[in-house]
């Protein structure tokens, strides 16, 4: 198909770096530029029959699963196929491949995997059409040889589609991630911490008049949902996002994504860079299509952490589980599959959040961005980096590929002196306790968003009660909590109390007998010092530091 001027034009870039390389070589480690005291090795480079590898997963014992794009040559994802294009690599002590084979299922084509409760999650193609199937191995066998379809995704194909799953932090939840195009998975529960959502046009859109594909996409666009190890209930946990690839946790149990742009949109006003997201319980990320997408000083609009830039988002990951130096333990690396990099995003503590700074032109951006917060911890030639996983050894296994380019397996490893740092911090020894308590809080009030909880009403030594203090706290994220958790209560309950409320900052949040859509435009208003109740009281002077508004 013949592909309109202005999309090829921009188009160019992204398939300019992405076949660098020649197509077939990959690019050596000791090529690679990474920071002082890194190595990097190529443990695989892919033959033509083995596909162009985008998506990767690790299981209890450290083994490497690998999935090509599309269906390589030999695969088969009918019933009866006893392969559908799924690859094991078996690690040595040294972090090489000791052993290489397939995956007898007719499952591949994943755009997402997970290994959990003795089994790997696939989001991907099989016998029973596109969805996640659950592959596990017979008793006695150390092969995954049996699938169950875990959840039918209609239309959840192409790189817009269905994509990675995650393991909540309490070690039962599993929570997977879909792209704008993906309709809604049926069956999400009423209940939903995410669930008034809407276009939410006042103007009339301008659609994008390349990209008319996405004219029928409609809200919750890119969206998050939640279930347990069988699939019981599926909560859509939240939504507005427009595609992001992965998603990850990191040590204090919060959820995080790299979302894309839509590069089309460059240098007009509307215009939205790749960031990263600190993904909270019923929050809303403001993606829609055309001229239509929210500022992130929409009231009820949460803000990213930091813009990042053109590129294409990839796999995340925390550096957590790696021997990495402290300051990589906590960062963020995220893959951009256009300018063949890895960066690591070094975030600090904000409240209850999280921030960094990469300054981001308005509308000219002709080149990849990086700052001191996000650095370019990885970069090569012909590197379109797909995923990233770290491994029993505390090394970085990552992939390239996708679309049809060379794919490769390469290792990250810290050669330096190994640093026994006890744990991980973002900030200061009072951020941290200010931080640990806005979390309470807020989880406090997410805790209360799928069904009333009179406790939320419970009188603080302030005077205030918890969600009425809520509604007026400065930071972002706690307000959203408090004003999702008002929304599930009985109207009765609550409007007259906000008609008579005097603080501007807390009748703004507060939904009142207003549909939020009107309120938005006024914009975020900046929120006075947090009046902090006893038991999140600390005394933020004592480290000479004034409260941040």
């Amino acid at each position: 198909m013949r592909l309109p001027l202005l999309a090829a034009v921009l188009l160019c870039p992204i398939l300019t770096f992405a076949q660098a390389a020649p197509p077939s070589a990959s690019t050596p480690g000791e090529e690679l530029t990474l920071p002082s005291g890194f190595k990097a090795e190529l443990l695989r480079s892919a033959s033509k029959e083995e596909g162009s590898w985008i998506c990767m997963a690790i299981d209890a014992k450290g083994r490497l699963y690998i999935s090509p794009q599309g269906k390589p040559e030999g695969a088969g994802m009918k019933k009866g196929d006893a392969w559908g294009g799924l690859w094991r690599a078996t690690l040595d002590a040294q972090g090489h491949i000791a052993q290489w084979e397939k995956v007898p299922v007719p499952v591949g084509d994943a755009m997402g995997m997970l290994w959990a409760f003795d089994s790997l999650y696939v989001s991907g193609e099989g016998p029973e059409g596109r969805g996640i199937y659950r592959l596990k191995a017979s008793m006695l066998s150390d092969t995954l040889n049996s699938w169950t379809l875990f959840k039918k995704v209609p239309g959840g194909n192409g790189e817009h589609g269905a994509h990675a799953l995650a393991l909540g932090p309490d070690g039962k939840s599993l929570y997977i991630v879909h792209g704008n195009a993906t309709p809604l998975i049926e069956g999400t529960a009423p209940d939903s911490p995410y669930r008034n959502y809407a276009e939410d046009d006042l103007l009339p859109r301008v659609k994008d008049p390349v990209a008319t594909f996405f004219d029928k996409v409609k809200s919750p666009y890119g969206y998050i949902l939640k279930t347990d190890e069988n699939g019981t209930k599926w909560e859509l946990v939240a939504g507005g996002f427009r595609n992001p690839y992965d998603i990850a946790f990191n040590a204090d149990g919060e959820l995080f994504t790299y979302d894309s742009d839509m590069e089309w949109d460059v240098g007009l006003p509307w215009y939205r860079p790749t960031r990263i997201l600190h993904i909270i319980p019923g929050g809303e990320y403001g993606f829609r299509e055309g001229t239509s997408k929210w500022p992130a000083s929409y009231a009820d609009s949460l803000p990213p952490v930091v813009n990042i830039g053109l590129g294409c988002p990839t796999g995340v990951e925390f550096g957590t589980a790696s021997n990495f130096p402290p300051r990589y333990r906590s960062a963020f690396f995220i893959l951009d599959w256009t300018f063949g990099r890895i960066l690591a995003v070094h975030m600090h503590l904000k409240d209850a959040s999280y921030t960094a700074q990469n300054d981001v032109p308005p509308y000219h951006l002709a080149s990849p961005l990086k700052s001191d917060d996000v650095e370019e911890f990885l970069r090569g030639k012909g590197m379109p980096v797909t995923a990233l996983v770290f491994g029993k050894d505390g090394a970085m296994y990552f992939t390239v590929g996708g679309r049809g380019t060379q794919a490769a397996l390469y290792r990250v490893s810290w050669t330096g002196a190994a640093d026994k740092a006890p744990q991980i911090t973002t900030g200061t020894p009072t951020e941290e306790i200010y931080a640990r308590e806005g979390r309470e809080l807020r989880r406090e009030l997410e805790a209360a968003q799928a069904k009333a909880n009179p406790n939320v009403w419970r009188k603080l030594p302030n005077g205030k009660d918890l969600l009425w203090w809520g509604l007026g706290d400065r930071d972002r994220e706690i307000r959203a909590a408090a004003r999702i958790a008002l929304e599930n209560l009985p109207v009765p309950e609550w409007r007259d109390r906000t008609l008579a409320e005097k603080d501007a900052q807390t009748s703004h949040r507060s939904p009142g007998p207003r549909p939020r859509r009107h309120q938005r435009r006024s914009g975020s208003h900046p929120p006075g010092p947090r009046k902090i109740p006893a038991r999140f009281a600390r005394r933020r002077t004592e480290a000479g530091q004034a409260p941040r508004h």
